[in-house]
């Protein structure tokens, strides 16, 4: 019988202790009986496994095997660089990889991946947003559409993205950016979308604000009815159709509504042709037309009063794409998004709409309007777990306010509360000051509109650190 042999040996680095077992069998043995050393495994573990551009994370390798093998390895690097004790250094954002090479045994190998994420991104790994990992694959693979559900306040509407008023402000604000430089990486994406009035409370701010929608003082906003994206359009007569031109190809369109009464009623169609939309009160209705491929134009006609219109989603569905939904509240605060007694409520919206992705960007009007932290938290954890229910989660930080106007002890207060919630759900955090600076450095930079806002591009700067996390697929 071969003598067996168990060694037991300890090796640290960076105080890192991996402990590796070893013995030997009887099918791998000399002519002494003691085995030769062979080599069975090489793991590899990096930690952390998130890091930003130019911060190390601490590699070791663990090694199984039979015999006296030897446990010394040589490494190697995608994206980076690494020392001969594992030490790993990011270059550039994006996926590193990781090799250790047994010297013992120069087929055997293992790796492991870190995420080497860019400047405002934290809590995160390759292992994040699992479920929008998933959803990201089948879209790049042609399966289905993937869905980014945007809320937030005034700043995710846009306001500020334009230097005069109200004007293009949807089609400038970051979540429509984010479609946009998804699409120039080769994802393909489109925020042919609106819910809601997005708060800006009147039919001609609606349309300045997003010159794709057209409707007359036939149309107006209903404060009873406070849904994802500000409140219902509401039709005061049933004589101008309300009509949306998203300006892509397509040949669907999804129609969100809520009908209080059997007697709301409407027909839709394209290009001004109509089918009638099936009737089912006291609910939240979902109603798809469809019509050829090609450019056009979504026409809503009330047939009477009391439509209440939640939002309409265009889309092409033969180009399986990421849907980007711009569902931003102007001057809403945690609590008016909370709400969920009602079908149209905010989170019942959310649950019904199901997206694989949800990117939360709220607390400036909470921190303006006093609401405490607590209270803040309470209303964020709410939003959490809906959104979770389908979904994964990043949480933005926002950009600093002037603290003139919000002193920087409550913004601290709340950015810490942030990171608590992103600790505690273990979801991302994309935080916008870390990018910009602080007030005076972002405003003295061009990236503030005013003491709250973004500007233009400030937006692209959002937009673009988003899309990073969005974006990311480890190897």
């Amino acid at each position: 019988m071969p003598m067996s042999i168990f060694r037991k040996c300890c090796w640290a680095t960076s105080s890192i202790f991996i402990v590796m077992t070893f013995g030997c069998g009887g099918s791998n043995t000399s002519s002494t009986g003691i085995s030769n050393p062979a080599i069975d495994s090489v793991t590899v573990v990096c930690n952390p496994s998130g890091i930003l551009v130019t911060q190390s994370s601490q590699c070791s390798a663990i090694l199984t095997g039979t015999g006296a093998y030897s446990i010394a390895v040589t490494w190697s690097a995608t994206g980076g660089t690494i020392s001969t004790s594992g030490a790993f250094i990011g270059s550039a954002t994006g996926n590193a990889t990781v090799t250790a090479t047994s010297t013992e045994d120069v087929s055997k190998t293992g790796s492991a991946n870190i995420a080497v994420t860019p400047t405002g991104v934290s809590n995160f790994t390759p292992s994040s947003l699992p479920k929008w990992r998933t959803a990201l694959s089948k879209v790049l693979s042609g399966q289905r559409r993937a869905k980014i559900a945007c809320i937030g306040d005034s700043a995710t509407v846009g306001i500020g993205s334009y230097p005069i008023g109200f004007n293009n402000i949807k089609v400038n604000a970051w979540p429509s950016q984010l479609a946009s430089q998804l699409a120039s990486s080769g994802i393909p994406a489109d925020s042919a979308s609106f819910f809601a009035d997005s708060g800006v409370g009147s039919y001609v701010s609606m349309q300045t604000a997003d010159p794709r929608i057209t409707l007359s003082s036939d149309w107006g906003v209903n404060s009873s009815y406070v849904t994802i994206g500000g409140i219902m359009l509401a039709n005061i007569t049933s004589t101008s159709p309300l009509t949306f031109n998203p300006g892509i190809t397509i040949d669907s369109a999804d129609i969100y509504d809520y009908a209080p009464s059997s007697q709301n009623t409407w027909s839709a169609g394209f290009d001004g042709s109509y089918s009638t939309n099936p009737i089912t009160a006291l609910a939240v209705r979902k109603t798809t037309i469809t019509t050829s491929n090609g450019m056009h134009t979504v026409y809503l006609q009330p047939s009477g009063t009391g439509v209440f219109l939640i939002g309409i989603d265009a889309y092409n569905s033969t180009q399986k794409d990421i849907a980007v939904w711009n569902m931003g509240y102007a001057d809403s605060t945690t609590g008016d998004w909370a709400g969920n007694s009602n079908p149209y409520d905010p989170m019942s919206m959310l649950a019904f709409l199901s997206p694989d992705l949800t990117i939360i960007d709220l607390g400036i009007i909470d921190m303006g309007q006093g609401v405490s932290v607590d209270t803040f938290t309470k209303n964020m954890q709410t939003i959490i777990t809906t959104a979770l229910q389908s979904g994964d989660v990043i949480i933005v930080v926002p950009a600093q306010v002037d603290p003139v106007y919000i002193s920087a002890d409550t913004q601290s207060a709340f950015r810490s509360a942030l990171y608590s919630l992103a600790s505690q759900y273990n979801v991302p955090v994309f935080d916008i000051t870390q990018v910009f600076g602080d007030f005076a450095t972002a405003n003295s930079n061009g990236l503030m509109f005013n003491e709250s806002h973004p500007d233009q591009l400030g937006y692209a700067q959002i937009a673009a650190g988003l899309a990073w996390p969005v974006s990311y697929t480890p190897h």
